[in-house]
């Protein structure tokens, strides 16, 4: 499939806006890191995002940290509000954004959330899952990443456009999206409030720099599932383990926040369903007759995850960069 994207940026969004939607949350709000200890077990038993995460881990993230993998991955668990139901957000200009970009009048929103970035935190490279007609339940992520970037099953797919939105400005945090596709040099868009970035987040490779002004914050480092981010005043945050004790309290100022909104078009007529027996044969099928494997990927189907990911995600290569200021 084509790796190249379009992007509009919508100037007009009000950071107060976000900000609103952000205070809208009363206090004692929780939002739960995202994802599971991934680095921990074996890719066989527990992929996960195998599609791209192992290779950020491999490279040492955005920087070349020379960290403990199980660090770096913890520097990715951003955490994230279950999705919004009552919205203080005015949509307009990002739903006329969406809607260029789909080619549609009209368009749907499908999600909207709160991401937060702690200091010493990033935002792990890779592409959202793609979303698709008519799939059976159960399908993991990889296996959708995959299904995606193979183009064996454009037919059923769903395309999404990602708004991302700042309220306030931070230490760090610049937004790294390769739009020309992942064989070429990022595009790099400072945390600046005030703008919108809309894009094909499924299809085209992303990631966040490093959040300061603590960029090497040893509690970054020590994030895991279960953790969680809790508002206790106008001013401050607490950061709390599984057990509900305090690790850290975090200024409000030092945090990364971001409205993360996405719209598609309406659907056509239903589709006919597609199981995951459906899927796995298809993509054997291909991989078989169009690409070329070792006998040993062949013989390891316990590694089919990982034979797929390298045969059909086109994963993009970056220079480390210094922490921004």
């Amino acid at each position: 499939m084509d790796a190249s994207s379009s992007l509009a940026d919508v100037a007009a969004i009000d950071p107060a806006d976000v900000d609103g939607l952000v205070d809208h949350l009363p206090l004692g709000s929780r939002l739960f890191t995202t994802g599971s200890d991934r680095s921990a077990g074996k890719a066989e038993s527990s992929p996960g995002r195998l599609d791209s995460f192992h290779h950020y881990l491999d490279r040492g993230g955005l920087h070349g940290s020379r960290e403990h993998p199980r660090a770096l991955e913890a520097r990715s668990r951003y955490f994230k509000t279950s999705p919004l139901v009552v919205s203080t957000l005015r949509e307009e200009q990002l739903a006329r954004g969406a809607a260029l970009l789909l080619g549609t009048d009209d368009v749907i929103r499908t999600v909207l959330r709160v991401n937060i970035l702690i200091p010493g935190q990033e935002l792990a490279v890779h592409t959202d899952v793609a979303q698709f007609d008519g799939l059976a339940p159960r399908v993991p992520e990889w296996l959708r990443v995959v299904m995606h970037w193979s183009g064996l099953f454009e037919e059923h797919r769903v395309r999404v456009i990602n708004a991302i939105a700042l309220g306030k400005a931070c230490v760090g945090g610049d937004l790294l999206a390769w739009l020309d596709g992942p064989a070429e040099e990022p595009t790099i868009m400072p945390a600046l409030p005030g703008r919108a970035v809309l894009f094909d987040s499924d299809s085209t490779f992303h990631g966040v720099t490093r959040v300061g002004p603590d960029f090497r914050s040893c509690t970054a480092a020590k994030v895991r599932t279960g953790h969680s981010l809790e508002r206790v005043s106008r001013d401050e945050w607490e950061l709390k383990d599984a057990d509900q004790s305090i690790l850290q309290t975090v200024a409000h100022d030092e945090l990364r926040i971001t409205i993360m909104w996405k719209a598609r078009a309406p659907l056509p007529l239903v589709r006919e369903p597609i199981s995951l027996q459906q899927i796995l044969e298809r993509i054997r099928a291909d991989l078989q007759t169009s690409h070329s494997l070792t006998p040993n990927q062949q013989a390891i189907l316990a590694d089919f995850a990982r034979v797929c990911a390298d045969a059909y995600v086109p994963l993009p290569v970056w220079k480390p960069r210094p922490f921004s200021s």
